[in-house]
């Protein structure tokens, strides 16, 4: 149920980002040092470590799952916040109150890596290619016991929207600069408007790294995955 949850956020969140406005806001600075912990058993992290920053605008970090990737020049970077609002505003998408009170409980162990948007989220007559991730607090799940376990949930997820997904039934493997994630694919129709999305897990020290890339045709998804290959964890 915790994995469901998380994933199906992070599919709501990436279609908003399809036609929903957001403030043009960019995360550039280490957050100040106050300390937070994410829902289950576990030290508590400063937000130092739990939150993704940047120096330069471009080289993202997150020091907590010593990970790091680059945000292609010139493209919109959508801070921790933003991300929780618009996780917040596609609640809509759900069919029932039960759904959307889960979906507002898994916020509450889940913690946003990134975004990156080729436009910012909102502008008119634009598609939109974005990669997104997020890590959620696992500790209390542990039947859940590698990328593919968690994935499985998500596919559930998928099928409780109010969008009819068409869903990759089998878990592969990707590795990105020597790092193995489980991912599968999904696709659905929104509107006029086809929509691809790339689901990828792993495991790391009780949390779940999730990235969904999403994109609309070959020359998006090949811009999708140059951001992809720049992504390192140590």
């Amino acid at each position: 149920m915790i994995a469901r949850n998380l994933l199906l956020c992070a599919a709501l969140l990436t279609l908003a980002a399809c036609s929903d406005p957001t403030p043009d806001t960019n995360t550039t600075e280490a957050p100040a040092d106050v300390t937070t912990q994410a829902r289950g058993e576990g030290p508590s992290v400063s937000a130092s470590e739990a939150l993704t920053y940047s120096e330069d605008g471009q080289l993202f970090r997150n020091d907590l799952f010593g990970l790091h990737i680059e945000k292609p020049e010139g493209w919109f970077s959508q801070n921790a916040e933003d991300m929780l609002a618009m996780q917040q505003q596609s609640l809509a998408l759900m069919g029932d109150d039960n759904t959307r009170a889960m979906i507002r409980s898994a916020l509450e162990s889940t913690l946003p890596l990134f975004g990156f948007f080729e436009v910012p989220p909102g502008t008119p007559g634009k598609l939109n290619p974005n990669i997104l991730g997020s890590a959620e607090n696992i500790r209390l799940a542990p039947g859940i016991a590698s990328g593919c376990d968690y994935l499985a949930h998500a596919r559930q997820a998928l099928r409780m929207m109010q969008v009819n997904y068409e869903i990759d039934e089998q878990c592969g493997q990707h590795e990105v600069n020597g790092t193995e994630f489980d991912y599968f694919e999904a696709q659905a129709m929104f509107g006029p408007q086809l929509v691809k999305q790339r689901y990828l897990a792993l495991l790391r020290d009780g949390y779940a790294i999730v990235i969904v890339l999403s994109f609309f045709d070959e020359e998006s998804e090949a811009r999708l995955k140059d951001v992809l290959a720049t992504l390192r964890m140590q």
